[in-house]
């Protein structure tokens, strides 16, 4: 693998970040709007996070609708791990935006593997925030994952 995993204390001194980590690595794209970071969990659960910085928003003043899809899609990944032995691409993404999301707000992505083949992860999940101690779903999702074979 081409990343380094870093504390994702390295990059931002943002106290909700504490105890994830990040890539840091060839990953120009991921490296430039995130940091995208993830925590793993005791049981076995992975948590993908950011901290919505100005940098993030559209003219509105809301998360741009691609930052987040790049979330997404920066989560699918980490999820689908345990159910890859290599690399792998993105074969389908569908989402639904279901709130706008602004500015020193607190992102989270949590999602489930619904079904594997030899071939495919198939996966669904919601990135969300809390407002008012409620949690609030900013995008709703469905992806594919398509495993590549390795080259011998």
């Amino acid at each position: 693998m081409r990343h380094t995993i870093r504390p994702a204390s390295d990059f931002t001194d943002d106290p909700r970040l504490e105890g994830y980590v990040t890539f840091h690595g060839d990953d120009p794209f991921e490296e430039t709007i995130g940091p995208f970071c993830w925590k793993e969990h005791k049981d076995g659960r992975t948590t993908c996070a950011f901290a919505v910085e100005r940098r993030h928003l559209n003219d509105d003043g809301m998360v741009h609708g691609g930052c987040l899809m790049s979330f997404a899609d920066f989560a699918i990944f980490r999820f689908s791990k345990p159910y890859k032995n290599g690399p792998s691409v993105t074969l389908s993404f569908e989402c639904d935006f279901t709130s706008p999301a602004h500015e020193g707000e607190f992102l989270e992505c949590i999602g489930d593997v619904i079904h594997t083949t030899g071939s495919y992860v198939f996966l669904r999940g919601d990135v969300f925030t809390q407002r008012e101690g409620k949690r609030v779903v900013v995008l709703s999702y469905k992806a594919t994952i398509k495993k590549l074979r390795q080259k011998s």
